[in-house]
C-alpha cells in the first residue's frame, strides 16, 4: 500500500482565502466576475454590478383589507434594503424605500403583472427612482414579486434595477373574509447593473 502525502489545505477551505474571496463575489454577484482584465480596452461602461441589498425586507399594509370584491384601499410599504454593497459608490451601506398610494384593489390584483414606479433613498442622501414592470410567480409555495425596469431619475440613472420580494403565498382565506387581507411581509434583494 502506498503511504498518503499529506496535503497542503485547498485555498477553497474553510477559512481559507478563497472562503473569503467567495463571500465577497456573492455579496456583490457578477461585479467582479465581471470585471475586465489589466490587458483589455477599458469599455466605456462595465455591465459590473453597481448596487447590491441582498438581505432586506418589506411590508405591505392594506385599509380596508383587500377582499376578492375591488374596492378602495390605502395601500403603504416600507422596504428597509438592509445592508448594501456597491462598487461604484461604496459610501452607501444601505437603502429603503416607502409611500402611501390609494388604489382601486382586489385580491386577485395582488398576483397581475403590472407598471410603475418606485424611489429608493440610500443612506448618503441621494435616491434613485425606479421604473418598473412587476411580476408574480409561485416559486415553492411562495409569491415572488419582481420589479424590473431601467433607474429613470437620480444615482444610477441608466442602469437597470431588479427589486424582487419574497413572501408566503397568498392567503386566499384572508382573501375571502369580510375584513379582508390587511398586510403581507417578505424579504427582499435588489440589483442594480
Amino acid at each position: 500500500m502506498k503511504p498518503r502525502t499529506p496535503r497542503s489545505p485547498s485555498p477553497a477551505a474553510p477559512g481559507g482565502r478563497a472562503a473569503a474571496a467567495l463571500s465577497v463575489a456573492a455579496l456583490l454577484g457578477a461585479a467582479l466576475l465581471a470585471a475586465p482584465s489589466a490587458s483589455a480596452a477599458p469599455a466605456p461602461r462595465a455591465l459590473a454590478a453597481d448596487m447590491v441589498c441582498p438581505a432586506g425586507n418589506q411590508t405591505v399594509s392594506f385599509s380596508p383589507g383587500v377582499t376578492l370584491t375591488p374596492r378602495s384601499v390605502s395601500v403603504s410599504f416600507h422596504a428597509a434594503l438592509g445592508v448594501c454593497a456597491s462598487l461604484t459608490q461604496p459610501q452607501i451601506t444601505s437603502g429603503s424605500s416607502s409611500g402611501n398610494v390609494t388604489v382601486t384593489l382586489d385580491c386577485l390584483d395582488l398576483l397581475s403583472t403590472t407598471t410603475g414606479t418606485q424611489t429608493f433613498r440610500w443612506s448618503d442622501g441621494q435616491s434613485s427612482t425606479l421604473s418598473f414592470t412587476r411580476t408574480v410567480t409561485n416559486v415553492n409555495g411562495q409569491t415572488v414579486i419582481t420589479l424590473t425596469g431601467p433607474v429613470t431619475a437620480g444615482l444610477f440613472t441608466g442602469r437597470t434595477a431588479v427589486f424582487t420580494v419574497t413572501e408566503p403565498a397568498l392567503d386566499l382565506t384572508a382573501c375571502q373574509s369580510p375584513q379582508g387581507l390587511t398586510s403581507q411581509a417578505g424579504v427582499t434583494t435588489l440589483a442594480i447593473t
